[in-house]
């Protein structure tokens, strides 16, 4: 489904399988609850999904970004040297979070084979997502939104023994609420007609696409921008 280089994918997919290797890891996360961006390390998704949110003064909570399975939670941090220090980390239920100390990154990175500025790849691929998310937010109507994000997160939601129909998402409807930006009565009112058009249903901790041609005609959805790992 991806047109990503195969070069430059297999080059991000070495370095994310190099750091998962490398991590300590958190054990799965038995609540949704908040974590810290330590100094000095990088973090990386190895089960699950986070939120990166932003509180407002009148007290209203806003997701500004989305990680999935094998994400680097602070990409930008160390690419730019500078922490994201006003933003909170919601970790969902079952997530297990790795850790990799700079110095570590670093070693893995002098081992690679030098052909692409990965981290680069994956710094443009984190901007094309923060896009294709504030287009959302600010023109698509509510099930384009829906659609287009269940298009992207299948992609995302890497798994290493896939099926053609199913990706593990560790999302209930009050995290697409905040997701999304729409109440929880329109995420359910939502959801209930991709269904009834027999597009896509969350089963479980499941989502499943009965039908990708029509849920990305519906979404227009492109998966150019995802090109990477």
């Amino acid at each position: 489904m991806l047109r990503s280089n195969d070069l430059g994918q297999s080059d991000a997919r070495m370095l994310i399988d190099n750091l998962r290797a490398s991590s300590v890891h958190s054990r799965p996360f038995t609540k949704n609850g908040s974590v810290d961006e330590q100094a000095a390390t990088l973090n990386i998704i190895l089960e699950g999904g986070v939120l990166r949110q932003r509180v407002l003064r009148n007290g209203r909570v806003q997701t500004v970004a989305v990680y999935f399975r094998d994400d680097i939670i602070n990409l930008s941090g160390y690419v730019n040297g500078k922490r994201i220090g006003t933003d909170y980390l919601l970790v969902l239920e079952g997530s297990i979070i790795g850790s990799v100390p700079y110095h570590v990154v670093a070693t893995i990175q002098s081992g690679s084979t030098g052909r692409f500025d990965v981290l680069g790849t994956l710094m443009a691929r984190e901007i094309g997502i923060a896009h294709e998310r504030l287009i959302s937010l600010g023109q698509r109507s509510a099930i384009e939104a829906m659609a287009h994000f269940f298009c992207e997160a299948f992609v995302r939601c890497i798994d290493p023994f896939p099926m053609p129909d199913r990706r593990a998402f560790p999302m209930t409807q009050p995290t697409l609420s905040t997701v999304l930006g729409l109440s929880l009565v329109h995420v359910n009112r939502t959801l209930r007609e991709l269904r009834q058009r027999k597009l896509v249903d969350i089963i479980g901790q499941d989502l499943v696409i009965h039908d990708h041609k029509g849920l990305e005609s519906l979404a227009h959805f492109d998966d150019a921008y995802l090109a990477a790992i």
